[in-house]
């Protein structure tokens, strides 16, 4: 009888080592999972490590089709006009061509054919404030003008009325922002731009 008793008791190990393994490699099978998921950060805190989750991208997108501010300023290529905002943070009044002194003619932009059009204010890296003219002159009928910061976007954009070779507005808008610029373009028919002349101004703060 004792011999039999014994011998139980030496059998009865190998069945608990098996028991303990397949335990053991649940464990690790289960951690490993929801690590991969995931699912913890159980490993993090084990191993003193920082895990950045997978397929992460940093870089921010849009799906917007709203015109921006560039930080390149000169002109591009034929393109169409964007289209209008439902609401603008500012305007331009058409003053109809009224008289305006223009500065010295060095500070005059022009188009690239030199004639199309000519903006006398504002000048490059002006400080804009609302109630300031926008004035130039102009071969066309009308001109469009856009006015673009760098936070919001177009702010005010529509056309000036070239009477007697002059075009000029008065500008009215808000922003909070430090950058911009100035577009003043002819457009044909289709809407297609043309002769643009971009100033880059500043906004006081």
């Amino acid at each position: 009888m004792e011999k039999k008793r014994y011998s139980r008791k030496r059998t009865a190990w190998p069945a608990l080592g098996v028991t303990l393994g397949i335990i053991s490699i649940l464990t690790v099978a289960v951690l490993f999972w929801t690590e991969k998921t995931n699912r913890t950060e159980l490993f993090n805190w084990l191993g003193g490590s920082t895990k950045i989750a997978e397929n992460t991208d940093e870089t921010a997108t849009t799906t917007s089709t709203a015109a921006s501010a560039q930080n390149d300023f000169t002109a591009g290529s034929a393109r169409k006009e964007a289209s209008k905002p439902n609401i603008n943070e500012g305007t331009i009044t058409d003053n109809n061509g009224a008289t305006v002194t223009p500065p010295a003619e060095n500070t005059w932009v022009r188009s690239s054919d030199g004639s199309s059009v000519i903006v006398y204010s504002p000048i490059n890296n002006q400080v804009l404030l609302t109630g300031q003219i926008l004035s130039g002159a102009s071969t066309a009928t009308r001109v469009n003008f856009r006015l673009i910061d760098n936070i919001s976007g177009v702010i005010a954009q529509g056309t000036l009325s070239v009477v007697n070779g002059k075009f000029s507005g008065v500008s009215s808008f808000k922003t909070v922002a430090s950058d911009g610029r100035v577009d003043i373009f002819t457009s044909d028919d289709q809407g297609v731009e043309s002769n643009n002349v971009s100033i880059p101004v500043r906004f006081a703060q």
